[in-house]
Order: structure tokens, then C-alpha cells, then sequence
């Protein structure tokens, strides 16, 4: 399934990259997620109708690239925290779905995974950081 990630809301960049060598989870709302830069992109590229490619997620590098742990923290673009925080709770289900069959999520079993718990909750994450005027960033890990 790819590397650990962890998206979370913080108030500032600096505090958001302090957190690279150890991860957000102890410091931050935090909710575990999908690799931003293919799976994620290609989740928004499907709610926003357009064609899906890499780097649609806006992802910057804000921590040190090398650390004790080979984790860094990358900002989302702020318009993709908006998709996300403005996908009604209705289409959650069938989004989670469609999500669920794309190429890098499907399983080999052929048993596919119920995403709908997760993408629920970084929905409401997103929404969390909009209220607050916070930016949401994604924690990775080799």
C-alpha cells in the first residue's frame, strides 16, 4: 500500500515541520491517509472532474529532507484541503468506492477495500482546518 502517512492541520509551516523526525500524531489532529502525490491526486482529479495528474495535490516540501527517521512533512495546497472539505457527506460512499478500484488501491485478493471510514474522516479533518484557518499537511515515512 505504500508508505505511512499522516495528514494533519497546523497552524504554521514551522510548526508543521517540527515535527518530521518524530511525526504529528502526539502534536496534532491528525488522520492516517493514502500517499498524496498519485493516490490522493487522482481522488481529486475525480471530484473535480478533470484529468488526473501527478502533482495535483500541490504538495511542498516544508521539512529537511534528511532526518533520523527518512520522514518529511509536505504542505497541501490549500485549494485541495477546499475539494476535500467540500465533498458533501452523501457522496462519501460511492467517492470511497470509486477510490477503492483505482489501480494503486485495488487489492490483489480482489476483495476491495472499504475506504468510506477513511475518507470520511479526512473530510471532516480538511473541514476542521478550514474552520480554523489552518493548512493541512501530509507526514511521510519511508
Amino acid at each position: 500500500m505504500g508508505n505511512p502517512c499522516e495528514y494533519f492541520r497546523a497552524p504554521s509551516a514551522d510548526q508543521a515541520a517540527a515535527v518530521a523526525d518524530g511525526g504529528p500524531i502526539e502534536r496534532f489532529d491528525t488522520v492516517d491517509g493514502r500517499e498524496p502525490d498519485v493516490v490522493l491526486d487522482q481522488l481529486i482529479a475525480h471530484v473535480r472532474g478533470v484529468e488526473w495528474r501527478p502533482g495535483l495535490s500541490g504538495t511542498t516540501l516544508i521539512s529537511a529532507e534528511e532526518n533520523d527517521f527518512d520522514a518529511w512533512v509536505c504542505l497541501v495546497a490549500d485549494d485541495v484541503r477546499d475539494t476535500l472539505a467540500d465533498i458533501p457527506d452523501d457522496d462519501v460512499p460511492a467517492l470511497a468506492r470509486w477510490w477503492a478500484a483505482i489501480e494503486e488501491l485495488a487489492p490483489l485478493s480482489g476483495e476491495p477495500l472499504d475506504l468510506a471510514p477513511d475518507l470520511r474522516r479526512l473530510v471532516a479533518l480538511t473541514r476542521r482546518a478550514r474552520d480554523a484557518g489552518e493548512h493541512l499537511y501530509v507526514w511521510m515515512c519511508l
